[in-house]
């Protein structure tokens, strides 16, 4: 057993997630090679857990808190760590081919780089029913055990698709029928007071920084959030992509609407 810890230390640590939840959707997807539990602690989630493990024959190693803290670089993690495979790999073109309408509306996020509004964005775009979220290779956040724990099983639910070059990724997504929106605090159209066209891309830009210039200039339409006060200016990119999105969703019915008016 002390072997199995000591590669798991080695490896990538993206190979690694925990939580109750990430690691609960990742047994039922059947991504978990090893698990690793905590020896002093035997609450009812943990033995759901195990019991999961158990019926997928899956080994399971008990270690002290310190261990699991140790293995995924942090302190909160519920006294559960998972060793995983690979998410599916999926290029962007073949992600697109397999899409069919009505089409639900996708995130781009352009060097969101803090794990904690990665993973929420994830589990946001999760449970409002976007279709997949588009990020870059470099100079962004990748999906560290950080990330797949506050995605809270979103890493399983929805495609999430790692790309060399937003720009070239956006003129893909327009070859394919999408309109691109960015979000901006300054804003063109404020989302719920008009009609969108069908189907959509929502690109958010990093924190500080918001969309680059050439990634802005790359969008169709820029949209903001109507906020009711002018003591705040912005909101934190993952609160602005999970009201973004929301209004999108809410708003429209996905339905195609005449390119003409747009």
């Amino acid at each position: 057993m002390e072997n199995n810890k000591m590669k798991t230390k080695k490896n990538n640590r993206s190979s690694l997630i925990c939580g109750f939840h990430s690691v609960c959707a990742a047994l039922k997807s059947r991504r978990v090679e090893f698990l690793f539990v905590s020896e002093s602690n035997n609450n009812k989630q943990l033995r759901f857990v195990k019991d999961l493990a158990v019926k997928s024959n899956i080994d399971i190693q008990e270690c002290s808190t310190h261990e699991l803290s140790e293995m995924v670089s942090m302190k909160v993690h519920q006294g559960v760590v998972a060793k995983v495979g690979p998410l599916k790999d999926i290029s962007l073109e073949n992600f697109l081919d397999s899409q069919y309408d009505p089409k639900p509306p996708l995130i781009v996020l352009d060097r969101i780089q803090d794990p904690r509004n990665f993973g929420s964005i994830i589990r946001t775009a999760a449970a409002l029913g976007a279709g997949g979220i588009i990020f870059s290779k470099k100079n962004s956040s990748q999906l560290t055990p950080s990330v797949a724990k506050v995605a809270s099983g979103g890493l399983e639910s929805l495609p999430i698709i790692s790309i060399n070059n937003i720009v070239r990724g956006i003129e893909k997504l327009k070859s394919s029928g999408y309109w691109i929106l960015a979000g901006d605090p300054d804003g063109e159209i404020i989302l719920g007071r008009q009609e969108l066209p069908s189907p959509v891309a929502l690109v958010i830009g990093g924190e500080g920084t918001g969309i680059r210039r050439l990634v802005r200039s790359s969008c169709d339409f820029t949209v903001r959030i109507s906020l009711q006060t002018n003591k705040i200016s912005s909101l934190n990119a993952s609160v602005a992509a999970g009201i973004l999105l929301n209004e999108i969703v809410s708003c429209r019915d996905y339905l195609e609407i005449d390119n003409n008016k747009f």
